[in-house]
């Protein structure tokens, strides 16, 4: 049995996916979430405060820092940068060697100061359609070293929006909405393999600010609200069902329906600059992400998009939480090794066996 335990390091909770895999077989061992110090500010976590949340869950799982254990971490989609290359051989090695110099015409910044990854795309004729991903190796570096440190040295990095599509159908152009705390990740596939990936900055926090700012109340009474508590001077509308603007006075209906509007116009504007650029229809959208639960989120988008949204792993188990969408997808990925850009890489190339001693102690001593 081979264990594979997937981290998302997300902004309002830490979480992470673990799968056992004997041959072929691959089940869910658990999923494990503990939430980021929040300090009422609505301000988006830093590094610092997510590890805090990390060593609460290493502390009750040591079997993680197992040197037999495979790590993957997911890296925000908000925190990367994408370009579409052409070129016209097909040896991977001359693509290595070119790729570099191609890109740094393209971008405003010095490749010394990002890691590079690509992955070629379905292409017609001769020659590579590439997919390259750029990421800060001074952020990338920061957070592979904090990991080491605690022995969770990651084997895989994997951009968050293109881990999604693992759990998609393998036919067909469909797209894959992550709602988030900070960000919402917009992914778009053709026959299953992602071909673009765009993070907008409109997902949970903005809503609770949004309520925050209409009714003039701090930051966790909007955020209790946001999850169903109304206020105990207000009914709910009758009628409203569960929805969360149902438990609102208008006021605070109107900004949260300001905000779904704004999110609305950022997918589907995604959504279609990737129909033109590949010349595709989009015919389904996957929803995941612990935002995409608010009511009437889920309406709203296919009534606005006019195309069928699903959850995305109600084909696959009942049961499994949305806010898990992410690191669920990464393991998945991992585990069945499907091609990805794996930002281990370059001068943070993994190197296997870094941390077997401090992990061993650390083990031995659990």
């Amino acid at each position: 049995m081979a264990r594979i335990v997937a981290i998302d390091l997300g902004r309002h909770s830490v979480k992470a996916v673990v799968l056992e895999t004997s041959g072929r077989d691959v089940s869910v061992e658990g999923y494990f979430s503990e939430p980021v110090a929040d300090d009422g500010t609505g301000r988006q976590a830093p590094l610092g405060d997510r590890l805090v949340a990390l060593d609460q869950l290493l502390e009750s799982n040591h079997t993680w820092q197992s040197p037999s254990t495979t790590i993957a971490l997911a890296w925000p989609a908000d925190s990367i940068s994408t370009r579409i290359v052409t070129l016209p051989f097909s040896d991977r090695a001359q693509v290595d060697q070119t790729l570099p110099f191609t890109v740094e015409e393209m971008v405003p910044f010095d490749l010394d100061d990002m890691v590079l990854g690509w992955r070629s795309l379905p292409h017609e004729g001769e020659g590579t359609r590439a997919h390259v991903t750029l990421v800060p190796l001074g952020a990338l570096r920061s957070t592979v070293e904090s990991l080491q440190e605690r022995s969770v040295d990651p084997r895989h990095v994997i951009v968050d929006g293109e881990a999604l599509g693992t759990l998609v159908p393998s036919t067909g152009s469909v797209a894959v909405v992550d709602v988030g705390h900070a960000s919402t990740i917009i992914s778009v596939l053709i026959d299953g393999r992602v071909v673009a990936e765009r993070a907008v900055d409109v997902a949970g926090r903005r809503l609770t600010l949004a309520i925050a700012s209409s009714m003039d109340i701090g930051y966790h009474e909007a955020q209790r609200l946001k999850h169903g508590e109304h206020p105990p001077d207000e009914e709910p509308t009758e009628g409203g069902g569960d929805s969360l603007l149902a438990t609102l006075p208008p006021k605070a209906r109107q900004a949260l329906d300001d905000v779904f509007g704004l999110l609305l116009a950022e997918i589907r504007s995604t959504l279609i600059a990737a129909e033109d650029a590949h010349g595709i229809d989009i015919d389904r959208v996957f929803l995941t992400g612990g935002g995409a639960r608010l009511e009437p989120l889920p309406e709203y988008l296919q009534r606005d998009l006019g195309v069928p949204v699903d959850w995305l792993m109600d084909a696959r188990e009942e049961g499994v939480p949305p806010e898990h969408g992410v690191a669920r997808s990464l393991a998945e990925l991992v585990a069945a090794g499907r091609p990805a850009v794996n930002l281990r890489t370059g001068p943070l190339e993994f190197k296997g066996g870094v941390n077997v001693l401090r992990a061993v102690v650390t083990y031995g001593i659990a």
